[in-house]
């Protein structure tokens, strides 16, 4: 029997596996626990299916639940996330905060604190089971300097709500590629709280209801797009500095059959640009149903890379959308700019650009 071997569906399937560090071409694999298992065709294709329809979604908040805020990644202070705790205090919950913020020093540069430090204080909260949400006090960097330190399988036994954005993407990744459990993209706790923010914050977290809907008025699409249409996939991306340097770690992301959503923010069109190609060349991109893309400073300006000659952000995008001929829609309210919806990684969706609306169906 003649078997043809194709090399990027191989990688994108072994790609999706869990907690997979070292593979051979005799299918035996070990996990992050130096416990050998064997594949065959067959359970690999159960793995995946499992994988795909057993997302795990963390509890809805109710009154009694402990809240914690953190800084997995740059420093803030108490002071900068007052209204966020004050928030949750309303709605009853208990509030913890974390010593990456309640004894912040500025002592660690850029870091609210050490690497260990910072992943010993997350993993403390993952297995504390009385913490039903985590937080995020601020993006920055760091998160990539801890996922390797974090406890997934204690995670797994107890999901809980975990919320950030910016470089918060990767702990957000990380944890849905490592534990198959929804993470949420949201504001951080020292994002500006507004009365929008307050309704999204209650329809994702504290009220039961089968459907979130955000009804976007500002909502543009480039081609291929050329009439109304509808798409669904499951929600899948975050700033996209981070979702590129996922590639090839095992916290990668994968873009199968997703709406991916991407924003940034003081980035230029080469940039995007670098960051789409190293996603179109790890045979990501073409994976995804849509591109989302978040409100972005000077997204329509040309920068000086080349003097007169650069491209903007906007025409970077619709080359790649046109490319892998998928739609593009921009102008969402989502990453670096005051209002934020919440993408909840992993979930289903639906686009509507007659309607021009976003679905998310909470299952």
């Amino acid at each position: 029997m003649k078997i043809i071997f194709n090399r990027r569906k191989f990688l994108g399937t072994i790609g999706t596996l869990p907690l997979l560090t070292k593979i051979s071409f005799s299918q035996e694999l070990e996990n992050v626990n130096n416990e050998k298992i064997t594949y065959n065709e067959e359970n690999i294709i159960s793995t995946l299916h499992e994988k795909k329809i057993n997302l795990i979604i963390p509890p809805m908040l109710k009154k009694g639940d402990s809240v914690v805020f953190t800084a997995p990644a740059s420093p803030i202070t108490k002071g900068k996330i007052i209204n966020y705790i004050q928030y949750f205090k309303e709605k009853g919950c208990e509030i913890v905060i974390g010593d990456t913020i309640a004894k912040q020093n500025n002592k660690h540069r850029y870091f609210s604190e050490t690497d260990e430090f910072r992943a010993e204080e997350f993993n403390k909260f993952i297995a504390d089971e009385k913490v039903t949400a985590i937080i995020c006090g601020r993006g920055g960097y760091g998160c990539m300097r801890i996922l390797r330190f974090l406890d997934y399988e204690t995670l797994k036994k107890n999901p809980k709500i975990v919320m950030g954005y910016s470089d918060i993407t990767a702990l957000l990744l990380a944890i849905y590629k490592q534990t198959n459990i929804t993470a949420f993209h949201g504001p951080v706790a020292s994002s500006r709280l507004s009365d929008e923010h307050k309704k999204n914050l209650d329809q994702m977290f504290f009220l039961e209801q089968p459907n979130i809907e955000y009804k976007v008025s500002e909502m543009k699409f480039m081609s291929p797009i050329d009439k109304d249409i509808k798409i669904k996939g499951k929600l899948q991306g975050g700033n996209l500095t981070l979702v590129e340097t996922s590639l090839g770690t095992p916290y990668s992301i994968d873009l199968t059959d997703s709406l991916f959503f991407l924003e940034d923010t003081s980035v230029l069109a080469h940039d995007i640009d670098r960051m789409l190609a190293a996603l179109l060349n790890a045979g990501e991109l073409e994976k995804c149903k849509a591109i989302l893309v978040g409100k972005m400073r000077k997204f329509e300006q040309r920068g000086n890379f080349y003097p007169n000659r650069a491209f903007t952000i906007s025409e970077v995008i619709k080359q790649y959308a046109e490319k892998i001929n998928v739609p593009c829609i921009y102008n969402l309210s989502f990453g670096h700019v005051e209002s934020q919806y919440i993408f909840p990684i992993g979930m289903d969706a639906e686009v509507d650009t007659k309607s021009k609306k976003i679905i998310i169906t909470k299952k």
